[in-house]
């Protein structure tokens, strides 16, 4: 497809290797031989962890390099560089028709952010001068019929993840009517429904919770209650630091438990999870053009 076509745009459910297989099909290609091969990820964990990823597949560290804000791993002419869409918009700044790249891919376009959007407003133009450019748009949730609207010249590819068998079980409202609603309520009956499945039989689990306070609250009462030397209580959110964000992919012995707003369904997967606690509720960036204002409110999913 990327021989016949500029864009490509790649709609695969998660988990089904796109973020990592894709760079290596452009690296095998050839394209690398008329500059480097970009990936852009929405957030820096996701950038890092498929860096990572990408090094051990290809069996060697000076293929890839990573960029983020105030980190910079891995040889500076590499073939592949994994980067956040905000150091991208930075480099456009300096080289209008990226002229570093012979191919980028933009992975996790359905988060839709202000980075994003921009980036693909600007590869309109890039197209244009530069026909042998490439650009590959992923998502898992993605309206490719749109994208493909909006691009000349663009093809879709749809992929399939593997699917696994789910039981999905719905906390009772009855019996959590008498409690207090609101955030506290949230956290209680996120805790209730952890200590539950947790008795049952011991596994890994990960909790989505909409904010870092109630990541906070609640990681606090489970240290209480559960046994320090069988269960590591983890958090994991955009604003901690990158060392802290890799200790929930470490395999420390015990049972994880991994408290995480909606980073870890959008942006990476964590393996071993056998139980996904919801609380249904995320943080969701909302532009409000009339106020002119980007803000995070708490929303039901």
């Amino acid at each position: 497809l990327l021989k016949k076509h500029q864009v490509v745009i790649v709609k695969a459910d998660t988990g089904s290797g796109k973020s990592t297989q894709v760079p290596k099909f452009l690296l095998e290609s050839g394209l690398a031989a008329g500059g480097r091969i970009g990936v852009t990820e929405p957030r820096r964990l996701a950038a890092m962890s498929i860096a990572d990823r990408l090094r051990e597949e290809l069996k060697d560290e000076n293929l890839v390099s990573t960029r983020i804000r105030f980190l910079e791993e891995g040889p500076k002419d590499a073939p592949i560089k994994v980067m956040t869409d905000g150091i991208l918009l930075q480099e456009f700044r300096r080289d209008r028709l990226f002229k570093m790249y012979s191919a980028i891919m933009v992975d996790e376009a359905h988060e839709r952010s202000l980075n994003i959007d921009i980036l693909l407003g600007i590869f309109k133009g890039v197209l244009k001068e530069r026909p042998e450019f490439r650009l590959v748009i992923a998502s898992a949730t993605l309206d490719a019929k749109l994208f493909e609207k909006f691009y000349e010249n663009s093809a879709v590819l749809e992929a399939e993840g593997r699917m696994y068998p789910v039981q999905i079980i719905f906390a009772d409202p009855q019996e959590n009517s008498s409690k207090s609603k609101g955030d506290s309520g949230l956290v209680e009956e996120a805790r209730d429904a952890i200590l539950a499945l947790e008795e049952e039989r011991k596994d890994h689990l990960l909790c989505f919770l909409p904010t870092e306070r109630d990541i906070q609250d609640l990681s606090a009462e489970l240290i209480q209650k559960l046994d320090d030397k069988k269960f590591d209580v983890l958090s994991l959110f955009g604003r901690m630091s990158p060392r802290e964000q890799k200790k929930v992919f470490q395999n420390s012995g015990k049972t994880r438990i991994v408290l995480a707003t909606n980073i870890a369904e959008t942006s990476l997967t964590i393996p071993g999870i056998a139980y996904v606690v919801d609380t249904g509720m995320a943080r969701v960036s909302r532009y409000n053009p009339q106020t002119r204002i980007q803000g995070l409110p708490v929303e039901k999913i």
